[in-house]
């Protein structure tokens, strides 16, 4: 019944917001023939992928997407063609960073409980991927607008009733951790600004993306998380680069008081925001004047700058396939031991930096894993941004945006080594991939049926020839 009612409620928003007659015109979705009134179990898999992270239990979510995933599956049991290049390029990227992991632990020979745990983590990665290309294809642009929409309402929405209302610290929504609702919430903003399908502000489709970008940052300033932040000024660059075409003086003016009304707003309704910036900023100075290990040191951002210091140390000491993941808390354990890191930062298993993690863990070939993961999606979708396609421009908006917000993210963050941003991450890049790929074989189709030779012989309807 809650897959019913949310699936007659997403139809509902995609009838009153998303016009395809005026602005879908583009030869890929005038030739997909999508019904976008109708929802699918597809179709609400990819407004869940977005909407709900930061809002439900992560186990809850998790569910959800997989029974989505396998329902839409049953519901195609033949696919109507073969996976797109994109689509088995991501499943072979997530194949790599599992095996290039691997590879690390059997390397240094400590197959044990938290390697293990690591390993299981990482597995989510060709699962979300291979789940999304066996629900069947294509992934409706609308879908994905909808659930950024939704999602960085919700998270704004919750962020201001957890702590204008109920006098919490920081925003942390059902996540239980304010980082990750802070940085799923920013992502989801932008995504929607990314996907929207105008930004004429009479328009209520350009009125919502406004307002999501609005709850995202938002979220995100009542999340107080610091690290997310650095995902801002890139983000909002490729935004305004992508509607350039379109978006002038008023339009920036509206996203420049959006964004200031955002940090403003939160801490006025009881975030710190602007208090954890100047708290970083005396801590890196603390830092830097106090001998190790000492009250200087056992900070946030001291913690942070001991354990950088510990995994640079572990990929010297194993610069090729690292110490094997799971083994950098024991590596952090020794160190303060011997008194050159706090006791705090032996209690974390990685480094809150992913990079700096990836090279601690699994050496050069972790590191390289790890930049595939995001390098390789974000060639495809900066090269679908030049495409003339609208649609597709539009996609590579969103997936840069996604790409960036966690190459960002992870340098503040593991935020490959937790379960819940791992999974959105691979459903998402699977699920714009797969857009991608649907996109330009039905944009090739289009192509040649307006090509001479692909038309039917002199004397004839002219109609185009079979494919």
């Amino acid at each position: 019944m809650g897959a019913d009612f949310f699936g007659c409620a997403t139809g509902t928003l995609r009838a009153m917001t998303w016009r395809t007659d005026d602005d879908l015109t583009s030869a890929s979705t005038a030739s997909a023939g999508l019904s976008l009134r109708r929802p699918t179990a597809l179709t609400i898999a990819a407004v869940w992928a977005l909407a709900a992270p930061t809002v439900v239990p992560t186990v809850i979510w998790l569910a959800v997407m997989g029974a989505l995933l396998v329902s839409s599956a049953r519901a195609t049991p033949a696919r109507r063609s073969r996976p797109g290049r994109r689509a088995r390029g991501w499943t072979m990227v997530t194949y790599g960073y599992v095996g290039a992991s691997v590879v690390s632990v059997v390397v240094a020979r400590s197959v044990d409980q938290a390697s293990v745990r690591e390993l299981a983590l990482f597995a989510a990665l060709p699962l979300g991927a291979l789940g999304v290309r066996r629900a069947g294809t294509p992934i409706e642009r609308a879908a994905l607008w909808e659930g950024a929409v939704a999602g960085a309402l919700l998270a704004g929405t919750w962020g201001l009733a957890e702590v204008h209302f109920a006098g919490a610290d920081r925003a942390a929504g059902l996540t239980t951790n304010a980082i990750l609702f802070g940085d799923l919430a920013l992502m989801a903003g932008f995504v929607a600004a990314g996907l929207a399908p105008s930004v004429d502000l009479r328009d209520r489709r350009a009125q919502l993306s406004l307002a999501a970008l609005f709850a995202g940052v938002f979220a995100s300033m009542l999340s107080a998380s610091r690290g997310g932040w650095l995902a801002i000024a890139p983000l909002l660059a490729l935004v305004s680069w992508h509607h350039r075409r379109d978006a002038g003086a008023r339009q920036a003016a509206a996203v420049f008081a959006c964004l200031l009304l955002a940090v403003v707003g939160a801490d006025l309704a009881g975030g710190r925001a602007i208090a954890r910036v100047e708290a970083a900023v005396q801590e890196v100075h603390e830092y830097r004047d106090a001998p190790a290990a000492s009250a200087a040191h056992a900070t946030s951002v001291g913690t942070r700058l001991d354990m950088w210091q510990a995994s640079v140390s572990a990929f010297v000491d194993r610069p090729v396939t690292g110490l094997g993941w799971g083994n950098l808390q024991e590596y952090f354990t020794e160190e303060a031991a011997r008194g050159d890191i706090t006791a705090e930062a032996s209690t974390k298993h990685h480094a809150h930096n992913q990079y700096l993690s990836a090279m601690a863990n699994g050496g050069a070939l972790g590191l390289l894993a790890l930049l595939a993961l995001l390098a390789v999606p974000g060639g495809w979708f900066r090269a679908a941004m030049r495409d003339l396609d609208p649609e597709r421009r539009a996609i590579g908006a969103a997936g840069l945006v996604v790409v960036i917000s966690y190459g960002a993210f992870a340098m503040t963050e593991g935020i490959f080594e937790r379960l819940l941003p791992i999974s959105v991450f691979a459903v998402v890049i699977a699920m714009l991939a797969e857009r991608l790929d649907a996109t330009e074989r039905t944009a090739t189709a289009w192509a040649r049926s307006q090509h001479p030779a692909a038309r039917g012989r002199p004397g004839t309807t002219g109609a185009s020839q079979p494919l």
